[in-house]
């Protein structure tokens, strides 16, 4: 990007009035690079026209939702019920032989997890770090799911504080197909529409287990959190 073009940015920025969250609507821009202004749904052409299109229903969303988790080595699982996603969790704890789960008092979570017999750190109760990182396996919700990036999107009301998604070597979201959106700036008006103006003080999307090829780019799996993310949506 030419010195012009940072410069037209930085000058166009200033130029337009500002709330806490979030930057007003800009009409026109100033430079030849487009404008990533919010409109008052959060939608915006310019970032769709940087982001692949996924179709409109529900459908094209998970096609496109389980493309990119196989690029991001995200175990994306779809099934029909609730008792569908309880004995998929059930597989997974034998497949890994998880011994302790972290969880947090979220009504998805505590219907997926309450049959199973292992111990349990809740981090919606007193608990402590050392106790987290013990457990093989966080499992949280989520605020939404993105088609656009496979992310989940996550804050600390959804998925249960700020360490659940982080500590444990292997996250797992639950969700339903109703938080399934498009674009990211549809995840950020579902959090503005839940949370007004009180907005959570952690809000993160989750794109892929950690990862990082920092060092003579060979790519290394949770080298800043957990290795591996699985997605389980349920469909009903």
């Amino acid at each position: 990007m030419s010195r012009d073009a940072i410069l037209g940015r930085v000058r166009e920025a200033l130029s337009v009035k500002t709330d806490p969250h979030v930057r007003e609507v800009a009409e026109k821009s100033s430079h030849s690079l487009p404008v990533l202004a919010n409109g008052p749904d959060g939608r915006t052409q310019a970032v769709k026209e940087f982001l692949p299109f996924v179709g409109d229903s529900l459908e094209d969303h998970i096609a496109a939702f389980k493309i990119l988790s196989d690029k991001l080595q995200t175990e994306f699982i779809v099934v029909p019920t609730i008792e569908a996603a309880r004995q998929a969790i059930e597989q997974m704890r034998e497949q890994h032989q998880w011994e302790r789960i972290g969880i947090h008092d979220h009504e998805l979570v505590q219907s997926c997890v309450d049959h199973l017999k292992v111990e349990f750190t809740n981090t919606s109760s007193n608990y402590s770090t050392s106790e987290l990182e013990k457990c093989d396996v966080g499992i949280s919700g989520c605020d939404a799911l993105i088609a656009q990036t496979a992310s989940a999107l996550v804050t600390n009301h959804s998925a249960g504080g700020r360490a659940l998604s982080v500590l444990p070597p292997h996250h797992v979201v639950v969700a339903e197909s109703s938080q399934m959106v498009t674009t990211m700036a549809d995840g950020f008006a579902i959090i503005r529409e839940k949370h007004n103006e009180k907005w959570p003080s952690f809000i993160s999307f989750i794109t892929g287990p950690s990862r990082t090829a920092d060092i003579e780019r060979i790519l290394v799996l949770g080298a800043h959190g957990p290795k591996k993310l699985t997605i389980i949506m349920i469909s009903a």
